[in-house]
């Protein structure tokens, strides 16, 4: 199933509201209930703006699995690479990109809206548009050649 197939059923059933409540009860425990429209709006302009991007052959697939940091057990949301059969970050990649990846998914009895509530947190890290994303995309490249020509090193090289 590709990001955009999850999302469409998600909707098809009438199931956006509980995504909402699930992204509320894991990212938000604490904020009171007054304060989650505008959250809740957000999210629903996340997913028409997700199903309005044109088809896409994706690099990657989404992966979706749980982990556990230093004792901190969480949900990971990331990109896979089948050729390299590595993981990468994917909060800054484009929605383009994405729409039509494939899913990974490694949880154990979740739900589609869990599934897409967790992929929708990961990818609305920096913003709640494709723009702004880019736009964060654009700040990290242009900070990454501020270091470069800081220390005068390929910082890639450092990684």
């Amino acid at each position: 199933m590709t990001l955009r197939e999850l999302i469409n059923i998600v909707a098809d059933k009438g199931l956006i509201s509980r995504v909402t409540r699930f992204i509320h009860k894991e990212y938000y425990p604490d904020q009171p209930k007054s304060e989650q429209g505008p959250i809740d709006c957000s999210y629903q302009m996340v997913i028409g703006e997700l199903l309005e991007l044109p088809p896409k052959e994706p690099e990657y697939e989404i992966y979706v699995h749980p982990k556990e940091d230093d004792g901190e057990k969480f949900i990971e949301v990331s990109l896979y690479c089948d050729e390299d059969e590595e993981t990468y970050a994917m909060d800054l990649t484009s929605w383009g990109d994405i729409i039509d990846a494939k899913i990974k998914n490694d949880l154990k009895e979740r739900t589609y809206p869990e599934l897409l509530a967790h992929i929708l947190w990961e990818i609305t890290f920096y913003g709640f548009t494709g723009g702004k994303i880019e736009l964060s995309q654009d700040k990290m490249e242009q900070l990454m050649e501020e270091v470069k020509e800081t220390f005068g090193a390929d910082v890639e090289e450092a990684e």
